[in-house]
């Protein structure tokens, strides 16, 4: 299968790659500035795809200029549609959303559904939502938008939390500064997320659609990261700061995960202390 990747240097996109490569397909790892249309279109046209998976994105909510959300997310991916939409073979696409999409309906709804009407509450979630919209303009292709829940593991910076601890307790600070940890959310691992984007692409059957990509358990991120440090035998002591609370912070979220097994035969396995032992 040939295989065009966007954000493929990325957390997920050099996973995904080098899953690909291990089991022989042939992949463009795209070098092009997804605000580059033209670029873009000569690229997709040049490798002529049977699949295309677009992860370039801004991947920190808290990033600034929030103008660059619309940019990557909305503008960029149109771009990528519109090249596809453009081949002769009408590759099968798969767009990386965010269950962050679903905003307020979290504190609704303990078990989020991909038919819920998302109320995104910041910049990141909005454009990803804005994003989604944009497959309508494209009919003629089927696209699969896969709404990922937060997952972790080799490769990820340590900008985001898990590896952020790793950091400290392979390098053995006394300390480390966190935002809250009061949050519970539907946790998964790196691996599975990928074993999720190859079922995709190896289906034989139509499957357009949005789907929650998550293990369906959401888990207390306080407990989970008290009982990483205790069995790491840690003395670290952990500093709340005020300044690492993200605006309007939702206090749970858990996907359904009825439809990605039914349609893909695979879920996810929660996050596990032994799990974020490989990333120390």
């Amino acid at each position: 299968m040939k295989v065009w990747v966007s954000g493929a240097s990325g957390f997920t996109g050099s996973a995904l790659v080098s899953a690909l490569n291990q089991r022989g397909d042939c992949v463009c790892a795209s070098r092009c500035d997804i605000l580059d249309g033209d670029a873009v279109d000569a690229e997709m046209r040049e490798f002529s795809p049977d699949a295309v998976v677009h992860l370039a994105a801004i991947s920190q909510p808290t990033h600034q200029p929030v103008t660059d959300f619309y940019a990557v997310h909305v503008v960029g991916t149109r771009y990528v549609l519109r090249a596809a939409a453009q081949l002769e073979s009408r590759p099968r696409v798969i767009l990386a959303s965010s269950a962050h999409v679903y905003g307020r309906r979290a504190e609704t709804h303990p078990t989020l559904f991909e038919d819920l009407t998302p109320e995104p509450t910041s910049h990141y979630a909005l454009s990803k939502w804005a994003m989604e919209q944009l497959c309508s303009w494209f009919p003629n292709l089927e696209i699969i938008v896969f709404r990922p829940f937060n997952y972790t593991g080799r490769g990820q910076i340590s900008a985001f939390l898990f590896p952020k601890i790793a950091e400290h307790l392979a390098t053995k600070k006394p300390q480390i500064e966190l935002g809250s940890l009061h949050a519970a959310r539907d946790l998964s691992w790196i691996d599975d997320v990928i074993q999720v984007y190859l079922a995709a692409l190896d289906s034989r059957v139509p499957c357009a659609g949005i789907y929650n990509v998550c293990s369906g358990v959401a888990q207390s991120i306080e407990d989970l990261v008290t009982q990483w440090i205790r069995v790491s035998k840690s003395s670290i002591e952990i500093i709340f700061s005020k300044e690492l609370v993200r605006e309007n912070e939702i206090l749970s979220m858990c996907g359904s995960t009825e439809r990605l097994r039914t349609t893909f035969g695979f879920v996810p396995r929660p996050l596990t202390v032994a799990m974020l032992n490989e990333i120390v």
